[in-house]
């Protein structure tokens, strides 16, 4: 998301409101309408029972998924954890109504709020001391990594307000940078035009 607007949810409709946030450029928790982009999937979700548990506005959650890959793949197995409407997005939904033909295993495995923990995949230094034996460790150069697992539970979803703010912000940040480009390039191209006609600039563009 970027504070100029996202398909995805970032909340209830009643939180953009509430934050001034415009609902025909952000996502919510919502039934689509010209007016409001609401959520694509808002009418099947299949994350319904949760959304609707207090008073229709609960709005988006987070949950746990375990996804096992068919035998023919190797029958790898990994836990994720992704807001509910990227059950859709990442197209999960359609590789779990495939599965009979495909024989891989998705299984919806917590919800926000519960207490069952996921594990969750991140990476690590192989070798956080030096290990004996290994050059790139004598030379001060080891950067082999491998794969560690955390037992977490699934975080609550970031409600509107934090999201438009942390974005806003970033969003500003971007301008920011692009206007110092923006000046160094016509710094650069004074500089050139006064090469080339002999001298050199004596101040700085406005």
């Amino acid at each position: 998301m970027d504070a100029y607007g996202t398909d995805r949810p970032v909340g209830t409709l009643e939180e953009l409101r509430e934050q001034g946030m415009d609902p025909t450029k952000f996502g919510s928790c919502s039934q689509r309408s010209p007016q409001n982009k609401g959520c694509p999937w808002f009418k099947f979700c299949r994350f319904r029972d949760h959304r609707d548990q207090v008073g229709g506005k609960r709005g988006p959650a987070n949950f746990g998924v375990r996804i096992i890959l068919s035998q023919i793949e190797g029958s790898a197995a990994d836990e994720k954890i992704m807001p509910c409407f990227d059950y859709y997005y990442s197209g999960l939904y359609q590789r779990q109504r495939q599965s009979a033909e495909t024989g891989e295993v998705i299984k919806i495995l917590a919800m926000e709020g519960e207490p069952r923990l996921i594990k969750s995949r991140k990476t690590v230094r192989s070798h956080p001391k030096p290990v004996p034996g290994c050059l790139s460790c004598a030379e001060g150069k080891c950067y082999l990594r491998e794969d560690a697992f955390d037992e977490v539970p699934v975080p609550p979803f970031e409600r509107a307000g934090k999201v438009y703010a942390l974005h806003g912000e970033a969003a500003r940040m971007r301008e920011e940078m692009m206007f110092e480009e923006d000046h160094d390039r016509e710094r650069a191209a004074l500089a050139k035009q006064m090469e080339g006609m002999g001298g050199r600039p004596t101040s700085k563009p406005a």
